[in-house]
């Protein structure tokens, strides 16, 4: 982490941290890679951007980009009318637009409430309106000014005011709002004991989470014990507490009751960089940066020493072929937000290589946790690859998230979540023995799996 701000540090003659500042809380909302986004994203990441990197190099070209059109942008003092004339936007590399052919006009003063259902584009009509995607066609207005051509961190600078009128309804202004109330002392924490070599038992006892302001514990009263080796799948419905489950684990969170453990001691007891250091995580909220993919697979600086491993780990995620077409191979720049020759991965594509990244750790996993990486991917696909997963593990400890079913054969043990609990726990057999909803949910599922 100190790399990358030393880095950049020593580059930026130009007031570096005025523009950080402000791109920090544009990537807050910005889920996506789009420009600001990349450098935020590396830094929450620990990525080593040293000034090798094709991302330093891509970031530090987009800083100057930006500080010279500033220069020339549109002052804007105040917000009266916003005006969407034809917007369409499709996100790269998806076939129908999120956003088609939207008009509306917006005064100062009316209040407006979006809503539908997820997937309707309500967050990404937000982004757009906040100036962080670029169109695909149509403008947006603002007091008859192309938002293109105004100065955006002054525009954005509004939007604290404008939130008042222009209220968005569902879950991304609740996950936004839970974002900024979270104060966490977890990164830098120094413990008191070291962190064991050997694999040794993860003990979860009587774990709670609730969010900062709110009632309900997202997990209540969860007790486990993990033991050195064993494949543990968690399954469940949307909202069942699932990944937040892992990232207690990880000690992205701290629980809010219960404890646990991991070779006998509190894991709120051992330095939490030495603590991860141990575990491989991939997301379903994966990152690819505007760097080469070996730099992406890597998540650093990557030299001709990497290159087995790399190729080694890209090969396990079963990117191999995808690799042999790329224009440059390794050394392929990914996404086109800096290089307009830049490669953009399909969905499928993209979580392979952040599959990798976990096998091209040169330091053996003792846990590994997959939360839901193969979601992109059709249920035969997400088998295959999930079965390659389990069986480079080796001895290590994995648990595994998923909706689908296809891959909970393979565990030792399964555990159920249910509105924040456990409600059933078992092998696939005695599970389907049992008859309750694990069985009812694979039963529903069947027709997707291998046999």
């Amino acid at each position: 982490m100190k790399s990358a701000v030393y880095s950049f540090w020593d580059f930026g003659s130009y007031s570096i941290i005025a523009t950080v500042g402000a791109y920090i809380y544009v990537a807050m909302i910005n889920a996506l890679a789009f420009s600001s986004g990349q450098f935020k994203e590396a830094m929450l990441n620990g990525i080593y951007i040293s000034k090798n990197t094709a991302l330093f190099a891509n970031l530090r070209s987009f800083l100057e980009r930006e500080r010279k059109e500033h220069e020339l942008r549109f002052p804007c003092n105040d917000i009266e009318e916003i005006v969407f004339d034809h917007v369409t936007f499709t996100y790269p590399g998806a076939e129908k637009p999120t956003i088609k052919d939207m008009n509306f006009t917006w005064k100062k003063g009316e209040k407006i409430a979006i809503v539908g259902y997820n997937g309707a584009g309500k967050t990404t009509l937000v982004k757009l309106l906040m100036g962080l995607y670029p169109l695909t066609s149509g403008r947006i207005l603002v007091n008859g000014v192309d938002l293109e051509e105004l100065d955006k961190e002054q525009y954005r600078g509004h939007f604290g005011t404008v939130f008042q009128d222009l209220q968005v309804i569902g879950q991304y202004g609740d996950r936004f709002r839970k974002l900024l109330d979270y104060e966490t002392n977890i990164e830098g924490h120094v413990g008191s004991f070291a962190v064991p070599a050997e694999q040794k038992e993860l003990v979860l006892e009587n774990v709670c989470f609730k969010y900062p302001g709110t009632e309900k514990n997202i997990l209540d009263n969860v007790s486990m014990t993990i033991h050195p080796g064993e494949k543990i799948a968690i399954v469940g419905e949307n909202g069942a507490g699932k990944t937040t489950f892992v990232k207690l684990i990880m000690r992205l969170y701290d629980v809010t009751g219960g404890s646990i453990s991991y070779g006998g001691h509190d894991i709120r007891d051992y330095t939490t960089d030495e603590y991860r250091a141990v575990i491989g995580a991939v997301f379903q909220d994966y990152q690819i940066y505007g760097a080469t993919l070996a730099e992406n697979v890597v998540m650093g600086e990557y030299g001709e020493a990497d290159e087995e491993r790399v190729r080694k780990a890209l090969e396990m995620a079963d990117f191999g072929n995808r690799l042999k077409t790329l224009p440059k191979g390794l050394d392929t720049e990914l996404t086109k937000e800096f290089v307009e020759e830049g490669v953009n991965l399909s969905g499928g594509e993209a979580q392979k290589v952040a599959i990798a990244r976990m096998f091209a750790k040169e330091n053996a996993n003792a846990v590994s946790i997959l939360d839901e990486p193969s979601s992109a991917l059709d249920p035969v696909s997400e088998y295959r690859l999930n079965e390659n997963l389990i069986k480079n593990a080796g001895d290590s400890t994995v648990i595994f998230i998923s909706h689908r079913l296809s891959t909970t054969r393979m565990a030792d043990r399964i555990y159920l979540f249910s509105d924040g609990g456990i409600k059933e726990q078992g092998t696939h057999d005695e599970l389907m023995a049992l008859g309750g909803e694990y069985c009812e949910m694979f039963e529903r599922q069947a027709k997707n799996y291998i046999t």
